[in-house]
């Protein structure tokens, strides 16, 4: 994490060679057993609930990095849970800290004898054989679990290796209080088939219950354009391509290029991970137009009611993710399947767009309701 010693000390061995090569088995020793320690320590904070008798709500696997759009999900999340479970204490790990503390983690869950405690796993692209610790967990708690409902904010499903997705078909279905909530139709197909046993159900990501729910900007008030696109494995288009596509735009209007990943150490961020998030909401009402490669650029833009053109990214999740909004926002937002088309759709929305309030049908069709719909999935087992 930037910002903690661990970080400090990384940076420093990057930069000279000569430490590296001294201190780096030390460094990885020391790693360990800090990482170790600060879990364990976070486990510890967490047994004054177990004496309590309280019902609580586990909402594991939370983010502790500086993408916007998930910690975005964490404010949804969190404001969901307390609004519609607020004789719930709501007790918040991390997947390093179950990780790097797993046996703690499991006694302090099994200790706690109540039997209306939940929990709820963070949303998005998490359940996955591409990397991390998310899938770890999700087996982790599964297994070890059986008679604690588990609801699974909606997830992107996809696992490359054959025998990994077998694994983990297995163990959800020895699992018979889960509620997994897909993302998009491709999860949604890929889930049938894994999770035959265990209830599913397409539901958008809930950072689109803040469509249409917070005030938004006059065009008088707007001006340029804003291209937000990821730089990491996931990007389609190489930066030269995107170079080019701002300098073209550049005739229109002034471009800004952005990420809704930020460059921000985590460990000050998360004071007022609120207010960031609604700092990057209002940053996306500034502008005219919005392109992006990003699923939650494309959400952040029509909660600021903005229009947005998505472009491709090397998933399948940006472009499923538009899906939901055909035939509710179509004025706001289109895919684009050749960059070279975008300066057309951008002319088209200097000239033609009006910018008014979207309604709010994803926070008053799916998540005024989603309470009830957990409450009859577990009765239902």
């Amino acid at each position: 994490m930037k910002g903690s010693i661990l970080y400090k000390v990384r940076k420093r061995m990057a930069s000279n060679s000569f430490l590296s090569n001294t201190i780096k088995k030390p460094y990885m020793c020391f790693k360990y057993f800090y990482s170790n320690f600060i879990a364990g320590k976070n486990i510890d904070e967490l047994n004054k609930y177990i004496d309590k008798g309280l019902n609580i709500i586990w909402y594991l696997d939370v983010p502790t990095h500086s993408n916007m759009g998930d910690l975005a999900q964490y404010v949804c999340i969190k404001d969901w849970l307390v609004s519609n479970y607020p004789e719930y204490t709501i007790a918040e790990i991390s997947a390093d800290t179950i990780v790097n503390a797993e046996q703690k983690f499991i006694d302090l869950l099994k200790n706690k004898k109540s039997n209306g405690d939940l929990i709820f796993f963070q949303s998005g692209y998490c359940t996955q054989d591409l990397g991390g610790f998310h899938d770890y967990v999700h087996q982790l708690v599964i297994r070890n679990f059986p008679s604690i409902p588990i609801i699974m904010l909606p997830q992107t499903i996809l696992y490359k290796n054959r025998e990994n997705a077998e694994a983990v078909s297995n163990n959800y279905r020895q699992h018979k209080k889960i509620l997994l909530l897909c993302r998009d139709y491709v999860s949604y197909s890929v889930g049938e088939k894994m999770f035959e046993n265990n209830k599913l159900l397409l539901y958008p990501d809930i950072v689109t219950s803040l469509i249409g729910t917070l005030p938004i900007n006059d065009k008088k008030d707007r001006s340029g354009i804003l291209i937000c696109c990821r730089n990491d494995s996931e990007k389609y288009y190489d930066e030269n391509t995107i170079k080019m596509l701002s300098k073209k735009l550049g005739k229109i209007d002034d471009v800004t290029i952005s990420d809704t990943t930020v460059a921000c150490d985590f460990s000050k961020l998360k004071s007022h991970i609120k207010e960031r998030v609604q700092q990057m909401i209002n940053d996306f009402g500034r502008y005219r137009v919005v392109i992006t490669d990003r699923y939650h650029g494309t959400i952040f833009s029509l909660i600021a009611g903005t229009p947005v053109i998505v472009i491709k990214s090397n998933d399948h999740k940006v472009i499923t993710g538009v899906d939901w909004f055909k035939g509710i926002y179509d004025q706001t937002v289109c895919y684009v399947d050749n960059i070279y088309n975008v300066y057309e759709k951008v002319t088209y929305i200097y000239n033609n767009y009006d910018y008014v309030q979207l309604n709010s049908v994803f926070r008053d069709t799916y998540y005024a309701n989603l309470k009830n719909v957990i409450s009859e999935c577990i009765k239902e087992k």
